[in-house]
């Protein structure tokens, strides 16, 4: 009976991650964002973290 649950709750997380995907593509298909917006999200994501990225890589290098 664990296993009957426990499979019923993986199929119901597989769909609403693809009922969020939909929502997302529908999303942005009907009003694409801002290019300004999405600009300014992908600095902040990208350059503003390389100091944590390059700390987490020098610490994995060193312990390796």
């Amino acid at each position: 009976m664990f296993k009957k649950i426990v499979r019923l709750d993986f199929l119901a997380s597989i769909g609403k991650y693809v009922r969020l995907f939909i929502e997302v593509a529908e999303a942005s298909i009907r009003r694409p964002p801002a290019w300004s917006l999405l600009r300014e999200q992908l600095y902040n994501i990208g350059v503003l973290s390389l100091t944590v990225v390059a700390i987490t890589g020098f610490s994995t290098g060193f312990v390796l």
